[in-house]
């Protein structure tokens, strides 16, 4: 199979210049992507959200990190009713119509009902989830859960004291 790399300019989308690869091809050193790269698209792809890399299939890696830094954040706050909140969303299986196999995930609008600040809507109106950012409210309702499960200990074995010293008592 030829190695083809083309650089050109995408009339459909403001005049960007566009890295097409095809074949088996190794790229190496820097991508400056100072509009978007993408990757797996036909020629007439032209993006409908600011972002700046797109994969129409599967991604690997050895890792993925976020920027998660205190010194990035502020206003800082705990999530409220995390379990609540969790409990509202479904895991489904489904049919992906973009990489044409099955999948599992849940659905952005409803997860948007709940966590809004993780969804992206393109200009298309279709909807993404940052699917990594589910971990910190699944964190918080796995506490929640932990510590009725305490609660319902320290019960559990209260109502156990008394049982055995009203059956001591008779």
């Amino acid at each position: 199979m030829n190695n083809v790399v083309n650089i050109r300019k995408n009339t459909l989308s403001r005049n960007q210049n566009v890295l097409n690869v095809y074949g088996d091809t190794t790229l190496q050193g820097t991508v400056k992507a100072t509009s978007y790269i993408a990757v797996g698209y036909p020629n007439t792809f032209a993006p409908s959200s600011t972002d700046k890399l797109f994969v129409n299939g599967s991604t690997r890696a050895n890792a993925y990190y976020y920027n998660s830094d205190a010194r990035y954040k502020s206003n800082i706050a705990h999530l409220e009713t995390p379990l609540e909140k969790v409990l509202s969303l479904n895991g489904y299986r489904y049919y992906n119509k973009l990489s044409e196999k099955n999948d599992i995930g849940v659905i952005a609008q409803e997860v948007e009902k709940v966590f809004p600040e993780l969804v992206q809507t393109d200009a298309e109106g279709y909807k993404s989830v940052s699917y990594g950012n589910l971990v910190a409210p699944i964190i918080e309702a796995i506490k929640d859960l932990f510590n009725k499960y305490v609660d319902q200990q320290s019960q559990i074995d209260a109502l156990e004291a008394r049982i055995q010293a009203l059956e001591q008592a008779k």
